[in-house]
């Protein structure tokens, strides 16, 4: 009578949630970025349009209203903003 060692192996990186999800991440990740890149993205301007410009604005004034974790009221955050670009 003799004991029989039986090792389970752990999953591997493909067959885990995580793994999986992962390797979508990265292909989906990199698909966007092969797709910026040909459509030229990163070799243009802020002034290929008439409004690109106050487009970048209410970008900025967006992303300084989130910072600021919404502290001040939507037209203090531009009017600061506004202040500080000009």
């Amino acid at each position: 009578m003799g004991l029989r060692v039986v090792s389970k192996k752990s999953p591997t990186l493909l067959h885990s949630e995580f793994g999986q999800f992962t390797i979508l991440f990265l292909i989906l990740l990199v698909s966007a970025v092969v797709g910026q890149w040909f459509t030229g993205v990163y070799r243009s301007d802020l002034s290929d349009f008439a409004d690109a410009g106050s487009h970048y604005i209410n970008g900025l004034l967006i992303h300084d209203y989130l910072v600021d974790g919404f502290a001040n009221n939507p037209l203090a955050t531009r009017s600061n903003t506004i202040l500080i670009t000009k």
